[in-house]
């Protein structure tokens, strides 16, 4: 019994197997939540992008033009996410108010004491030629792995400008400025 322990003590054949198994298990979940972390940022990128190209639409007056609703704007930031921000128009929310001066901006109270969205004071007022305005997109972006408990995030993005003068605005865009 004992020449047999020494035998399986000094045998070495299936070490490198076990040693991968202690090492591969942190290294792959390291790897995995690199890899959702670039995608985290990647889609705020893209919601970066699409607020300020569709941001511009108001700017130029063609949102007023158009008649386009809150739910076609928050389609069109949506359409220059493609699978990116999945369920995109059920997670984003969209906040554009107009402000007589750049001093006048606040947050508004947009946000409940625990730090989440209050949807009853988000708003959608894309204002007149020459009103400043304030266009902020929100949306909630699931983790995969829901590490160190964190299942979710807010990825927001806001841009801020002036109208044009846009009186007899012919624009009728009804589409994503994104492509």
């Amino acid at each position: 019994m004992h020449q047999r322990l020494r035998r399986f003590r000094s045998d070495e054949s299936g070490t490198a197997a076990i040693e991968f198994a202690f090492v591969a298990i942190p290294f792959f979940l390291f790897v995995f939540l690199i890899f959702e972390t670039a995608m985290a940022f990647w889609a705020g990128q893209v919601l970066e992008s699409g607020t300020e190209l569709n941001g511009r639409l108001i700017r130029t007056g063609q949102v007023a033009s158009g008649n386009i609703t809150e739910t076609k704007f928050r389609e069109m930031i949506c359409g220059c996410a493609g699978v990116l921000l999945p369920k995109c128009t059920a997670r984003l929310q969209l906040d554009v108010r107009t402000y007589a001066n750049f001093n006048d901006i606040t947050d508004q109270n947009i946000r409940n004491p625990d730090g989440t969205l209050n949807n009853n004071n988000l708003t959608f007022s894309t204002g007149n030629p020459n009103d400043i305005v304030v266009v902020r997109a929100f949306y909630t972006w699931n983790f995969f792995t829901g590490f160190a408990s964190a299942t979710s995030t807010e990825l927001s993005s806001a841009t801020v400008f002036v109208n044009e003068p846009f009186q007899g605005a012919t624009g009728n865009r009804t589409t994503s400025a994104c492509g």
